[in-house]
């Protein structure tokens, strides 16, 4: 038995003289400490510490089954919250959407004081989506440098996910965005990169105000979760992209139609709007006319078919002839290609 007389008081009796404590182990690794308190001096012997020692034993092997099973039980929430959210992402389809829905789902299974998900393209991260910074702040800094961000930078390039138990005691880290005057400074951050058809699709960045808030738990369901992100971006984009060609194909089908059904010598500006109208659910711009190229005078005959400030056709102004000379149109005609 060992005494310590100089010690300061431990929490609990209020008036405490005296005082036992028996550490509870189990295999080498210590669970927890046994104390007891009396408020008169020199009130416990050997035989009070023989006797609390004999239930530290069983109380070891008991804690320790009660964390096996507990993380044995958090893992199987785990992989059910998991298998939700897969579900949910699988599901998704809109790509505008997919980004905060990533994130929202993903507090359902790691905790974070702040997220953004950061699209890959090029040399450069757009912010696609944020939880817990500012609004104001990230709609200031919506791309930010491949460079700046060291932490980014090598879960991109190694494609592997990266934990910092705390940010200030690693040079790489860089925040993404600054914090609001109320913010609490992070201290762990944990980044895994979204990875599909053989590239780098995105980072997801997770930050916690508490140090070492993540481990290899964490670090296994963010890697779990990045691949079903991943794959629910890239679905999204597809879905998109077959989208669009349909769109393309009913343009092309309508106005195909225009041209082959109405007599193109009578109806010609009805056409015309009909064609640009449609032209405009593909390419959405302000203003649009056709311009009929004269190459024996180098003019244009052009009529504005759509203007966005005027609600009535009959509003919009007649056609009119003018000089070809140093327009776009001109180069466009001649050289058979393109402007932009």
């Amino acid at each position: 038995m060992q005494f310590e007389p100089a010690l300061d008081a431990s929490p609990g009796l209020a008036s405490i003289r005296s005082e036992l404590a028996v550490p509870v182990s189990y295999a080498g690794q210590l669970r927890a400490v046994i104390v007891v308190q009396n408020s008169q001096p020199y009130a416990f012997s050997e035989d009070d510490q023989q006797q609390l020692e004999l239930l530290a034993t069983p109380l070891g092997i008991a804690l320790t089954n009660a964390g096996l099973f507990q993380s044995e039980q958090l893992r199987r929430q785990l992989a059910e919250a998991i298998y939700r959210v897969s579900q949910t992402l699988s599901a998704a389809l809109a790509p505008s959407g997919v980004p905060e829905l990533i994130l929202d789902q993903l507090a359902q299974v790691l905790p974070y004081d702040r997220s953004a998900l950061l699209l890959l393209e090029g040399e450069q991260l757009s912010i696609a989506a944020t939880r817990g910074y500012s609004a104001a702040l990230a709609a200031e800094r919506m791309r930010i440098l491949l460079e700046d961000t060291p932490l980014i930078t090598q879960v991109a390039e190694n494609e592997r996910p990266i934990i910092v138990d705390d940010v200030r005691h690693d040079s790489r880290y860089r925040p993404i965005l600054g914090l609001a005057a109320d913010d609490a400074p992070v201290r762990s951050w944990l980044g895994v990169p979204l990875v599909g058809q053989g590239r780098v699709y995105g980072i997801l960045t997770l930050e916690s105000e508490l140090a070492n808030r993540y481990g290899d738990e964490e670090l296994r369901a963010i890697a779990a979760l990045g691949n079903q992100a991943a794959i629910a971006m890239e679905n999204a984009r597809l879905y998109a992209e077959a989208q669009e060609r349909t769109l393309q194909l009913e343009v092309v089908t309508r106005v195909t139609q225009e041209v082959s059904t109405r007599d193109v010598s009578r109806e010609l500006p009805g056409i015309l709007r009909t064609i640009i109208h449609q032209i405009r659910r593909v390419v959405p711009c302000d203003y649009a006319a056709l311009a009929l190229y004269n190459e024996e005078d180098d003019t244009f005959f052009f009529e504005t078919v759509y203007d966005f400030g005027v609600r009535d056709w009959a509003e919009l102004p007649p056609g009119k002839r003018e000089p070809a000379e140093g327009t776009p149109w001109q180069t466009a005609c001649r050289t058979g290609t393109a402007l932009v």
